[in-house]
């Protein structure tokens, strides 16, 4: 129901008993028009007496003896009219505060309520969504559309946005790389993929997925803290020279192989906290393509898998442990972010950590994976490519991060 205008709120619903005392007033007043004005015109023209005299008799016409009639308790009727007229506006006001009221209540109930909607539906989305929901994207070799939330249908992209999406992939594979990507809309779990089982090697983009092992599974759990001091321990395959005995905070190392992707850092840390429950860690989140790697510090893994493990680093982010934004301040320092810099002019957030390598054919990669924010909606996007890194291949990345989130509209 609309409200009505401001002053009318009750108008015309004052009791009936006062209808009938303010006629009998009024015709009483009319019989002494003629003494009122008299009374006036003795008292000097009070215009009080004047705008009351008008006001009552306003188009009655007394007889003589109307006219006659001495005015004696005139001015207690008319006190007892403007009584009653006050008393009516008195109650005609409270009715109008107390409809006001009642109105701003209903508003503003109706406001929390709407509010409480959707904050729980936001909740309902995010929390409904874990690693293993990733299980039911489509294990295709081309495009597919998901939803990782029960009971609602698969997105429907446009044709042309589908044209975008596989134009940038097939860019990719001219340029003779493999790929995988995964994008999804978490607050809706619509999403798109493009073979998302393709392994591919993930070079430094498994440093963010490391580092959250190390602060969710170990420092939140007091096996460790981001204080304690790492020796460098073994030396193999150590970009510089080391000696096994130096040691490092790891505060530091994670700090160091996050933001500006310094490998010995990354290795430093793997040789101090693998042995501390990364495989059945990683394992329980249905990650089962990254295990431990004797000849590697950096495995080979798929869109799903980086999928994964981007929503459980969203979920950990989302605690507000003092670790936690702490480690999210690092992901959005990244020096290095192909998402990033593909979004730069859509007023996004991105929190990731790129992978990068050219010439080898067994290890080449140009990888980025991530969280992306932006006008209330939070995404994940996972980039995998065995592309051989150069300014090209890296622009063909940033394509496809285009291409992908330009059909987002379709997933929310």
């Amino acid at each position: 129901m609309g409200k009505m205008p401001f002053g009318q709120h009750g108008k015309g619903n004052a009791p009936r008993p006062r209808v009938r005392v303010a006629a009998t007033v009024a015709i009483l007043l009319a019989a002494c028009a003629v003494c009122a004005g008299v009374v006036a015109a003795q008292m000097g023209g009070i215009p009080e007496l004047e705008a009351a005299s008008n006001s009552h008799g306003s188009g009655s016409q007394g007889s003589a003896q109307d006219q006659a009639t001495p005015a004696i308790g005139s001015d207690a009727v008319e006190n007892a009219d403007g009584d009653a007229e006050e008393t009516a506006a008195d109650e005609n006001d409270a009715d109008d505060s107390a409809n006001k009221t009642a109105a701003s209540r209903t508003s503003d109930n109706a406001k929390k309520q709407a509010a409480a909607k959707s904050d729980e539906a936001e909740e309902l989305a995010l929390a409904d969504i874990d690693p293993l929901s990733f299980d039911v994207v489509p294990a295709s070799d081309g495009f597919a559309t998901f939803s990782l939330v029960d009971g609602t249908p698969e997105p429907e992209l446009p044709s042309s946005a589908r044209q975008q999406i596989e134009r940038a992939a097939s860019a990719v594979a001219q340029a003779g790389g493999k790929l995988g990507a995964v994008f999804v809309d978490m607050n809706t779990g619509a999403g798109v993929a493009y073979a998302p089982d393709t392994e591919v090697y993930g070079a430094s983009s498994f440093k963010a997925p490391y580092a959250l092992y190390v602060c969710e599974q170990l420092v939140e759990k007091g096996k460790a803290s981001l204080d304690d001091v790492c020796t460098v321990g073994a030396t193999y395959g150590l970009d510089e020279p080391h000696d096994p005995s130096e040691a490092h905070v790891t505060r530091d190392l994670i700090s160091n192989a996050v933001t500006v992707s310094d490998n010995d850092s990354f290795k430093i840390l793997r040789n101090a906290y693998d042995a501390q429950g990364y495989e059945s860690w990683a394992e329980s989140l249905g990650v089962t393509d990254a295990p431990i790697d004797p000849v590697s510090y950096y495995p080979s893994y798929c869109a799903r898998s980086s999928a994964r493990l981007w929503c459980e680093m969203l979920g950990y982010l989302g605690t507000g442990t003092a670790t936690a934004q702490w480690l999210e301040g690092l992901l959005e320092q990244t020096t290095v972010s192909f998402i990033r810099t593909a979004l730069e002019d859509e007023g996004v957030r991105v929190l990731n950590k790129a992978g990068w390598l050219g010439g080898d054919p067994e290890y080449n990669s140009v990888t980025d994976a991530g969280i992306i924010e932006c006008n209330g909606h939070t995404y994940l996007m996972c980039l995998m490519s065995s592309m051989s890194d150069s300014a090209e291949t890296e622009a063909l990345l940033e394509q496809l991060a285009s291409a992908l989130f330009a059909a987002r509209d379709a997933l929310a």
